[in-house]
């Protein structure tokens, strides 16, 4: 008797620990990870940074077509804005109970990834009206993403923000 008592101590001893191990670690988890997010916000904004002073609009549109090394560096760039942007969205539907937005942004961003794959893969570098015209709506719509400021927001905010300019062009949306 003194045994199997020794037994149910034991075993209530170890799911004790177990279920107070299991419930540190979904505590952990579930901390706001600020320096993650500062770190997409940042990220968001020098790929934006990159893509209006690297790859200039006015280049594109005076020598009507685009150089490789530009092609890579817009594709690269807006590869980065598109993961930092979905990890934001998703950061911020963890730790927010509001509903979420729209996905309008990653919509226009993964179209214009699109865009750089297709004219990448097609090895045409020369840009006609039509994609001089959708490269200059898209070059606007990271200059006013780039514009925000995101140091003094909290990332509800920005998502909310970036959503805002993203309904102003809908119209890239591939």
């Amino acid at each position: 008797m003194k045994r199997n008592r020794l037994l149910i101590y034991l075993l209530i001893f170890t799911s004790v620990i177990f279920l107070w191990l299991s419930l540190k670690k979904t505590t952990l988890n579930k901390q706001y990870p600020e320096q993650q997010i500062q770190r997409y916000l940042m990220s968001l904004i020098v790929e934006t940074d990159e893509i209006l002073f690297r790859v200039p609009i006015e280049e594109i549109s005076n020598n009507k077509q685009l150089a490789k090394d530009q092609l890579n560096k817009l594709l690269v760039s807006t590869e980065r804005i598109f993961t930092s942007y979905t990890e934001l969205q998703e950061i911020n539907n963890q730790f927010h109970a509001k509903a979420p937005s729209t996905n309008i942004p990653e919509e226009i961003i993964a179209g214009s990834m699109a865009f750089f794959t297709e004219m990448k893969e097609s090895k045409n570098r020369h840009v006609n009206e039509q994609q001089l015209q959708y490269l200059e709506q898209l070059y606007l719509f990271y200059k006013e993403i780039n514009d925000l400021d995101v140091e003094k927001m909290d990332l509800d905010e920005c998502i909310h923000q970036v959503s805002l300019i993203s309904e102003k062009y809908q119209h890239l949306i591939k």
